[in-house]
């Protein structure tokens, strides 16, 4: 396969899940360390600054579908929202390490996209909310990437 569609399909994927991506990158499609971190790091900060700015708008059209379709189906008041797991993990880490504790478990536990959307939401206006996302998807490719080079079958 030529290179730059194994480059765009790393860059797509980390947009989407960055945990998976460098092993990808490194075991299946044979990326040096430095064009694995590139690729990777690169798709999953275009993904946040995609998801984290345009959070307000998804947000919005996301709540006038969701009126839409009760209006549609007859519902006047509103349905009881359910609290699931994740919301529970997400509101224990906000409330115990802040918005450093968002960025920090974006790129593995949640998905990046999902991330950015929770760290907009809840810290849109924190000076430094941003840059600690992308200064955290940095971290956590380089360390993901070092460990797809010690361990070259785990994707074979």
């Amino acid at each position: 396969m030529n290179f730059w569609i194994k480059a765009i399909s790393v860059f797509l994927l980390a947009g989407i899940k960055l945990l998976p991506t460098p092993f990808l990158a490194v075991n299946v499609n044979g990326f040096s360390k430095l064009e694995a971190f590139l690729t990777v790091a690169l798709g999953g900060i275009f993904s946040s600054v995609i998801f984290f700015f345009l959070s307000e708008w998804l947000i919005k059209k996301s709540v006038e579908r969701r009126a839409r379709k009760n209006e549609k189906l007859g519902i006047t008041n509103k349905l009881p929202f359910k609290i699931k797991k994740s919301h529970r993990l997400i509101i224990k880490i906000k409330k115990k390490f802040g918005y450093i504790g968002i960025c920090a478990i974006t790129p593995t536990i949640l998905s990046v996209p999902i991330g950015s959307i929770v760290l907009a939401r809840l810290y849109r206006h924190e000076k430094m909310a941003y840059p600690s996302l992308v200064i955290s998807i940095l971290i956590w490719t380089l360390i993901l990437v070092f460990i797809a080079d010690l361990f070259p079958n785990l994707y074979t």
